[in-house]
């Protein structure tokens, strides 16, 4: 007897994130079936639920649907055996009986290491073994997992870790706009018959002992992560080009988080800064690598915020897409609206050819202070978010709209306002001092005459910026 929780249509779920690919709408029951077993199935709490026999990739899967009460099942192939409950909240307890099937199964939350090893030592002529956490299901051999596998609660706990780091940089909430909760189906790792690392909708596939040994350890991370960063992947703004660039956003979100530290930027520092001196400069046309390190140059540029909200920014207002050059202008369109910034400057030194429509929509917006695309190793000129909106003098005051992003960007930010000069009021972690905030708005009530000169400050660890 098991209790499957209410996950959501997945397509719905990939849709509500405007990822382009879809998590796996399977939930793992740790049972395995053999073709010719008869399953008996008691459930009797919702709807839509249904069993799927078999692995992507591994078997030849057959899905069939549950109804309340018995549901009798004769199993024409063979594999794992997996629930989908695709409804939006509540819980259905399923019993399953008849799998004759063995397979070492690891849960994070229930298993214990010692236990799992024992199935290992028992069950020596099992196909598969499965490992699932909080966030994670992997499904490999017992060959693959009896070579490479050491302390599943370690490796399990290390997939929640860099995951929920990639669900941080998506901008992924708790709370807030439900547009940007998180998606409750797990990700797939599983071994594959062929290629080498690859994603797919549903699952991602590892095939050979390099690709597996990596897969069930957790000093070489990278190709994991950035294949579990293309399931993460928002389709309004990747453009083809950068299909295997920008996913490493989510690599370098799960490689600062383990092992610490982000460091595979730092060896294309140099080859950035050759481009950068070059003529006749095309974005599109250079490698990955080197287009990678300009996504990670304005993650360092902007701070840990900028990704989060730009994930948000188009989640929350439905941003269409259409084709490579429409998404590729939008982009700069994008990120100079959530940063402030023109980012025209930027963006050309890259080698982006950006539209007359996007310049004149942007020029609006305040001037680089600093040549950000020389940011590298040594040099990192970091800027804050946009926090205004707007501003609006009359005779009696100052009114800011404010920003109002999922992220707080306001943490250990100050705005200062001055009139002439002098200090009239201050905003400080959005909290407001000889001023009010109302329905974020930031009002100073202050006497102004058409001379005065007013101006707004924003203070933070690295600098003053106006």
């Amino acid at each position: 007897m098991k209790t499957y929780i209410g996950r959501g249509d997945v397509s719905k779920e990939k849709e509500r994130q405007r990822r382009t690919l879809r998590y796996l709408s399977l939930e793992p029951s740790g049972l395995y079936a053999q073709k010719g077993d008869v399953l008996t199935v008691a459930q009797g709490m919702q709807d839509s639920l249904s069993i799927t026999i078999g692995s992507p990739e591994r078997e030849t899967q057959k899905q069939y649907p549950l109804t309340k009460g018995i549901t009798t099942i004769t199993v024409e192939n063979e594999g794992p055996i997996y629930v989908t409950n695709p409804n939006d909240s509540g819980e259905a307890t399923i019993t399953i009986s008849g799998a004759t099937g063995s397979m070492p199964y690891f849960d994070l939350n229930q298993t214990s290491v010692a236990d799992f090893e024992k199935q290992m030592a028992e069950m020596t002529n099992a196909k598969d073994v499965q490992l699932v956490s909080n966030k994670a299901l992997i499904t490999v051999s017992y060959a693959m997992a009896k070579k490479y596998l050491g302390d599943p609660k370690e490796l399990m706990t290390y997939y929640d870790r860099f995951l929920t780091a990639q669900d941080r940089v998506s901008g992924i909430t708790t709370e807030g706009n439900p547009v940007n909760f998180v998606d409750r189906h797990l990700q797939h790792f599983l071994e594959s018959p062929k290629l080498y690392m690859y994603t797919e909708n549903e699952f991602m596939g590892f095939h050979n002992d390099r690709a597996l040994q990596r897969l069930l350890k957790t000093n070489e991370g990278w190709g994991i992560w950035h294949e579990s960063g293309h399931q993460r992947q928002q389709t309004p703004w990747k453009w083809g080009a950068v299909v295997e660039s920008s996913v490493n956003i989510y690599a370098l979100a799960a490689q600062k988080e383990w092992p610490g530290k982000i460091t595979s930027l730092d060896q294309y520092y140099p080859e950035m800064h050759t481009y950068l001196k070059s003529d006749n400069k095309q974005f599109n046309a250079q490698n990955n690598n080197l287009k990678m390190v300009m996504f990670g140059q304005l993650g360092n540029t902007f701070g840990d915020n900028f990704y989060p909200v730009l994930h948000q920014y188009y989640r929350e207002n439905k941003l269409a897409f259409g084709p490579d050059n429409e998404r590729m202008q939008n982009f700069v369109l994008n990120v100079s609206r959530i940063t402030g910034y023109n980012m025209q400057p930027y963006f050309e030194q890259w080698g982006f050819d950006i539209s007359a429509a996007v310049k004149a929509e942007i020029s609006q917006l305040a001037p680089l202070p600093e040549a950000i695309w020389l940011n590298d190793k040594e040099t990192n000129k970091q800027l804050p978010m946009r926090l205004i909106d707007t501003v609006s003098l009359n005779d009696h005051g100052i009114q800011v709209n404010l920003t109002d992003y999922q992220t707080d960007v306001f943490k250990n930010e100050q705005l200062i306002l001055k009139k002439n000069g002098q200090v009239i009021s201050k905003l400080v972690n959005k909290e407001p001092i000889e001023s009010m905030l109302t329905n974020n708005v930031w009002e100073t009530i202050e006497m102004l005459k058409p001379t005065d000169v007013i101006t707004i400050e924003q203070q933070n660890k690295n600098g003053t910026f106006k």
